[in-house]
């Protein structure tokens, strides 16, 4: 069995750097005019942008942030829940922006 100190996410990294570049394309093709920008849409590119940014620049220092003291590394790790957190909520906002369906009633409001 490995020691915690040999711990590396690399893989992570590649996974995040992967979502950037989607994200790159995105904002590349609202630039050149393909994609009708939509103020939502721009709203979850940029939270995602920066969520998986900010998570790959954590993720190469996570050995050290895993094998320091709690109280070194404690604001990192609340820095990234705080960014799990609205990319949640940006998430959340995005499917109810586009995915509700407004059914109207035939007969009144139907209360």
């Amino acid at each position: 069995m490995k020691e915690v100190e040999d711990y590396h996410s690399f893989s992570v990294i590649l996974f995040n750097l992967m979502i950037i570049g989607m994200s790159f394309l995105f904002f590349n093709d609202v630039i050149q005019g393909k994609i009708k920008l939509k103020k939502g849409a721009t709203f979850f590119n940029i939270t995602i942008l920066s969520f998986y940014t900010t998570d790959t620049i954590i993720s190469l220092a996570s050995n050290y942030l895993i094998n320091e003291h709690i109280d070194l590394v404690a604001p990192f790790w609340m820095f990234r829940a705080f960014l799990f957190q609205l990319i949640y909520i940006s998430i959340i906002y995005f499917a109810w922006q586009n995915g509700k369906n407004q059914k109207s009633l035939q007969f009144g409001s139907g209360l």
